[in-house]
């Protein structure tokens, strides 16, 4: 599924859909994810994919939850992919990783009003070709604020039946200084990949999405796995069938929001939404339902709990193209009208909602 340096495989296949109005949406799938700190609701950061593939171009922008104050908050000084944002605990940083045709992803700190970015991920040497250097992605802050959780991953590229597969898949953690990088887990050689890690706000408990490649059973099957944040054995969450990703974690967390992915498609193909689940595998809850001509991307929880953020094409601006993609809506979890975070001709998607700072 994932190689290295092609962020999942899939973010740039969406940026192309984009600038092509969707002219044929091809078969991949992503898991992006975040966890939400409790506390009083801030604002909600999000990724603008461009629509333009000369050049492909995704940027972090960041909103309040009534769609006032919208701004551009990455800065790069080519055209790259930004993507994944997540909030530190205190709503006043955003961890994000950065994909470019040249090389692998890399993993970003900003805070809130644009300034202050640096690169996290260590920087891979001039002696080495990019393919040879890890590709990091994913990334969540952990709930001390002080270390980032993401995909680590490494080594050759095999040719399966269901794509390309990088060698080595990981989760793994980094201090702000991006010092002390940490394995937590790691699969088998070609095994498939370990995606989305998030530590849960209460620091206990570490959900991830698992993918296995065509070398593992069963073949192309997605689901989520939760564990001890120490280590120890992880126990399946979601069964396969399901072809869940993408977890948030709820503030109080003992619960996840997630994504129901169809297997083999894009983010991008209609008939998905977004589910609830207790931690200990019960309660499953459907909680969007934009019919089966629409889709829903990766959503998160609000910081205090009652409400979730997420993006859909369900009403969204149309293009030049008359295509509608995504834009970023509310909603209560009890229910109601969803409020318009966004509306642009663009791509907004994968939102994390952080807290008032």
């Amino acid at each position: 599924m994932a190689t290295c340096g092609d962020h999942g495989g899939v973010s740039r296949l969406i940026a192309v859909m984009v600038a092509a109005s969707v002219a044929g949406i091809a078969a991949a799938t992503t898991t992006l994810a975040h966890a939400t700190t409790p506390g009083r609701d801030g604002m909600v950061a999000f990724t603008r994919y461009r629509l333009q593939n000369a050049p492909i171009w995704s940027e972090i922008f960041v909103a309040n939850p009534d769609g006032s104050g919208v701004r551009r908050v990455s800065h790069s000084a080519v055209a790259v992919e930004d993507d994944q944002a997540h909030w530190s605990p205190d709503g006043n940083w955003i961890v994000f990783d950065r994909c470019t045709s040249k090389g692998p992803c890399s993993l970003w700190l900003v805070q809130s009003d644009g300034t202050g970015q640096r690169r996290l991920s260590p920087p891979c040497p001039a002696s080495r070709p990019p393919s040879a250097c890890a590709d990091d992605s994913g990334p969540s802050f952990a709930p001390d604020g002080r270390h980032v959780a993401f995909t680590h991953e490494w080594g050759q590229v095999k040719k399966t039946s269901l794509g390309d597969q990088i060698q080595h898949s990981a989760i793994a953690t980094i201090d702000l200084n991006g010092k002390h990088l940490t394995i937590l887990r790691q699969l088998p050689p070609y095994a498939g990949d370990l995606q989305a890690p998030r530590i849960s706000p209460n620091g206990k408990l570490l959900v991830f999405d698992r993918y296995n490649s065509a070398l593992a059973r069963p073949a192309g099957g997605d689901a989520l796995f939760i564990s001890s944040v120490y280590g120890g054995p992880a126990r399946q969450l979601t069964p396969w069938q399901l072809s869940a990703g993408s977890p948030d974690w709820s503030p109080d967390s003992k619960h996840l929001l997630f994504k129901q992915f169809i297997p083999g498609a894009s983010e991008l193909t209609p008939g998905t939404n977004l589910y609830t689940i207790g931690v200990d595998g019960t309660g499953l809850r459907r909680v969007t339902n934009v019919g089966v001509s629409h889709y829903v991307l990766a959503g998160s929880f609000s910081p205090d709990g009652t409400s979730i953020v997420y993006a859909t094409d369900l009403a969204a601006t149309p293009n030049p193209g008359q295509s509608p993609f995504a834009d970023i809506d509310t909603v209560p979890l009890t229910g109601g009208s969803p409020t318009l975070v966004t509306h642009t001709a663009d791509l907004d998607g994968w939102p994390s909602w952080g807290t008032h700072p």
